[in-house]
Protein backbone atom coordinates (compact mmCIF):
# COMPACT_ATOMS: atom_id res chain seq x y z
CA UNK A 1 0.00 0.00 0.00
CA UNK A 2 2.77 2.44 0.93
CA UNK A 3 4.59 1.59 -2.31
CA UNK A 4 1.42 2.25 -4.34
CA UNK A 5 0.87 5.60 -2.64
CA UNK A 6 4.50 6.53 -3.32
CA UNK A 7 4.02 5.57 -6.95
CA UNK A 8 0.85 7.69 -7.18
CA UNK A 9 2.67 10.62 -5.55
CA UNK A 10 5.50 10.31 -8.07
CA UNK A 11 3.00 10.21 -10.95
CA UNK A 12 1.33 13.35 -9.62
CA UNK A 13 4.67 15.16 -9.41
CA UNK A 14 5.51 14.16 -12.98
CA UNK A 15 2.12 15.43 -14.17
CA UNK A 16 2.53 18.69 -12.29
CA UNK A 17 6.08 19.13 -13.58
CA UNK A 18 4.89 18.46 -17.12
CA UNK A 19 2.12 21.01 -16.76
CA UNK A 20 4.38 23.62 -15.20
CA UNK A 21 4.39 24.42 -11.54
CA UNK A 22 2.13 27.45 -11.89
CA UNK A 23 -1.63 27.02 -11.99
CA UNK A 24 -1.80 29.72 -14.66
CA UNK A 25 0.43 27.69 -17.00
CA UNK A 26 -1.86 24.70 -16.56
CA UNK A 27 -4.93 26.81 -17.27
CA UNK A 28 -3.29 28.29 -20.38
CA UNK A 29 -2.38 24.84 -21.69
CA UNK A 30 -5.91 23.58 -21.13
CA UNK A 31 -7.29 26.61 -23.00
CA UNK A 32 -4.93 25.95 -25.92
CA UNK A 33 -5.89 22.27 -26.05
CA UNK A 34 -9.60 23.10 -26.08
CA UNK A 35 -9.50 26.09 -28.43
CA UNK A 36 -12.50 25.83 -30.74
CA UNK A 37 -14.04 22.95 -28.75
CA UNK A 38 -17.55 22.78 -27.39
CA UNK A 39 -19.20 20.38 -24.94
CA UNK A 40 -20.33 17.18 -26.64
CA UNK A 41 -22.45 14.25 -25.57
CA UNK A 42 -20.66 11.07 -24.64
CA UNK A 43 -21.28 8.13 -26.96
CA UNK A 44 -22.03 5.77 -24.08
CA UNK A 45 -25.54 7.25 -23.90
CA UNK A 46 -26.42 4.98 -26.81
CA UNK A 47 -25.93 1.86 -24.70
CA UNK A 48 -28.56 0.40 -22.41
CA UNK A 49 -28.09 0.98 -18.69
CA UNK A 50 -26.97 -2.08 -16.70
CA UNK A 51 -29.70 -1.52 -14.10
CA UNK A 52 -32.23 1.22 -13.28
CA UNK A 53 -30.91 4.16 -11.25
CA UNK A 54 -32.40 6.90 -9.10
CA UNK A 55 -31.05 10.44 -9.31
CA UNK A 56 -31.37 13.64 -7.34
CA UNK A 57 -29.62 16.93 -6.74
CA UNK A 58 -28.32 17.05 -3.17
CA UNK A 59 -26.59 19.52 -0.87
CA UNK A 60 -23.37 17.67 -0.21
CA UNK A 61 -20.98 20.35 1.06
CA UNK A 62 -20.82 23.69 2.80
CA UNK A 63 -17.88 25.90 1.78
CA UNK A 64 -16.98 29.59 2.04
CA UNK A 65 -19.00 30.01 -1.18
CA UNK A 66 -22.09 28.57 0.52
CA UNK A 67 -23.97 25.31 0.08
CA UNK A 68 -22.60 23.16 -2.73
CA UNK A 69 -24.90 20.95 -4.73
CA UNK A 70 -23.96 17.65 -6.27
CA UNK A 71 -25.68 15.15 -8.51
CA UNK A 72 -26.32 11.82 -6.78
CA UNK A 73 -27.09 8.65 -8.72
CA UNK A 74 -27.73 5.33 -7.00
CA UNK A 75 -28.64 1.90 -8.32
CA UNK A 76 -32.38 1.42 -7.82
CA UNK A 77 -31.82 -1.86 -5.98
CA UNK A 78 -28.62 -0.72 -4.31
CA UNK A 79 -26.89 -2.53 -1.51
CA UNK A 80 -26.80 0.19 1.15
CA UNK A 81 -23.21 -0.72 1.97
CA UNK A 82 -21.93 -0.84 -1.60
CA UNK A 83 -19.04 1.09 -3.10
CA UNK A 84 -19.19 4.81 -3.73
CA UNK A 85 -17.44 7.01 -6.22
CA UNK A 86 -16.77 10.74 -6.31
CA UNK A 87 -17.26 11.97 -9.88
CA UNK A 88 -15.31 15.12 -10.81
CA UNK A 89 -16.41 17.04 -13.89
CA UNK A 90 -14.37 18.01 -16.90
CA UNK A 91 -13.43 21.62 -17.56
CA UNK A 92 -16.91 22.44 -18.88
CA UNK A 93 -18.44 21.97 -15.42
CA UNK A 94 -21.16 19.72 -14.03
CA UNK A 95 -23.13 19.47 -17.27
CA UNK A 96 -25.57 16.91 -18.69
CA UNK A 97 -22.71 14.78 -20.02
CA UNK A 98 -21.19 14.40 -16.55
CA UNK A 99 -24.63 13.69 -15.08
CA UNK A 100 -25.11 10.94 -17.67
CA UNK A 101 -21.71 9.42 -16.82
CA UNK A 102 -22.66 9.56 -13.13
CA UNK A 103 -25.83 7.63 -13.95
CA UNK A 104 -23.78 5.08 -15.95
CA UNK A 105 -21.55 4.49 -12.92
CA UNK A 106 -24.62 4.01 -10.72
CA UNK A 107 -25.92 1.50 -13.26
CA UNK A 108 -22.71 -0.46 -12.66
CA UNK A 109 -23.45 -0.63 -8.92
CA UNK A 110 -21.75 2.48 -7.50
CA UNK A 111 -23.36 5.15 -5.38
CA UNK A 112 -22.03 7.99 -7.53
CA UNK A 113 -21.83 11.64 -6.47
CA UNK A 114 -20.84 14.23 -9.07
CA UNK A 115 -19.36 17.24 -7.30
CA UNK A 116 -19.50 20.78 -8.63
CA UNK A 117 -16.21 22.67 -8.38
CA UNK A 118 -17.61 25.60 -10.40
CA UNK A 119 -20.34 26.57 -7.92
CA UNK A 120 -23.28 26.03 -10.27
CA UNK A 121 -21.68 27.46 -13.42
CA UNK A 122 -21.47 25.46 -16.63
CA UNK A 123 -19.42 26.61 -19.63
CA UNK A 124 -20.60 26.52 -23.22
CA UNK A 125 -17.37 27.90 -24.68
CA UNK A 126 -13.63 27.52 -24.03
CA UNK A 127 -13.56 31.14 -22.80
CA UNK A 128 -16.16 30.40 -20.11
CA UNK A 129 -14.51 27.10 -19.16
CA UNK A 130 -11.16 28.85 -18.79
CA UNK A 131 -12.69 31.50 -16.55
CA UNK A 132 -14.43 28.95 -14.30
CA UNK A 133 -11.34 26.76 -14.16
CA UNK A 134 -9.17 29.73 -13.12
CA UNK A 135 -11.57 30.53 -10.28
CA UNK A 136 -11.54 26.92 -9.06
CA UNK A 137 -7.75 26.62 -9.39
CA UNK A 138 -7.25 29.86 -7.46
CA UNK A 139 -8.80 28.25 -4.37
CA UNK A 140 -7.44 24.69 -4.20
CA UNK A 141 -8.20 24.38 -0.50
CA UNK A 142 -11.85 25.22 -1.18
CA UNK A 143 -12.01 22.52 -3.87
CA UNK A 144 -10.35 19.97 -1.57
CA UNK A 145 -12.79 20.91 1.20
CA UNK A 146 -15.68 20.32 -1.22
CA UNK A 147 -14.22 16.91 -2.18
CA UNK A 148 -13.59 15.94 1.45
CA UNK A 149 -17.21 16.76 2.28
CA UNK A 150 -18.33 14.71 -0.74
CA UNK A 151 -16.44 11.80 0.81
CA UNK A 152 -18.23 12.38 4.12
CA UNK A 153 -21.60 12.64 2.39
CA UNK A 154 -21.09 9.31 0.65
CA UNK A 155 -19.81 7.50 3.74
CA UNK A 156 -22.05 9.08 6.39
CA UNK A 157 -25.32 9.64 4.52
CA UNK A 158 -25.13 7.00 1.80
CA UNK A 159 -23.27 4.31 3.83
CA UNK A 160 -20.65 3.71 1.14
CA UNK A 161 -17.98 1.41 2.57
CA UNK A 162 -15.31 1.83 -0.11
CA UNK A 163 -14.73 5.00 -2.09
CA UNK A 164 -12.96 5.79 -5.33
CA UNK A 165 -12.63 8.85 -7.53
CA UNK A 166 -12.97 9.46 -11.25
CA UNK A 167 -12.61 12.57 -13.36
CA UNK A 168 -12.06 13.73 -16.91
CA UNK A 169 -9.78 16.46 -18.18
CA UNK A 170 -9.75 19.10 -15.40
CA UNK A 171 -11.46 16.52 -13.15
CA UNK A 172 -8.82 13.87 -13.82
CA UNK A 173 -6.19 16.02 -12.12
CA UNK A 174 -8.53 16.64 -9.20
CA UNK A 175 -9.30 12.92 -8.97
CA UNK A 176 -5.61 12.14 -8.54
CA UNK A 177 -5.15 15.08 -6.18
CA UNK A 178 -8.06 13.85 -4.05
CA UNK A 179 -6.58 10.36 -3.75
CA UNK A 180 -3.16 11.75 -2.86
CA UNK A 181 -4.61 14.18 -0.31
CA UNK A 182 -6.82 11.55 1.33
CA UNK A 183 -4.81 8.32 1.03
CA UNK A 184 -6.41 6.79 4.12
CA UNK A 185 -9.93 7.49 2.79
CA UNK A 186 -9.80 6.70 -0.93
CA UNK A 187 -9.69 2.97 -1.62
CA UNK A 188 -6.85 2.48 -4.09
CA UNK A 189 -8.60 -0.59 -5.49
CA UNK A 190 -11.42 1.67 -6.67
CA UNK A 191 -9.22 4.51 -7.93
CA UNK A 192 -10.21 4.87 -11.57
Amino acid sequence: MRFLLSLLSLAFLVIVAGCGSEEQNYTNRMAEEHEGDSPVKNGSAAFEQEQPVQTQTVNCAQTDSGAMEGYLATPQNADKNGPGIIVIHEWWGLNDNVRMMTERLAGLGYTALAVDLYNGKVAESPKGARQYMQIAQSNPQGALDNLNQAYSYLTDQQNAKQLGTIGWCFGGGWSLRTALTMPDKIDVRLFI
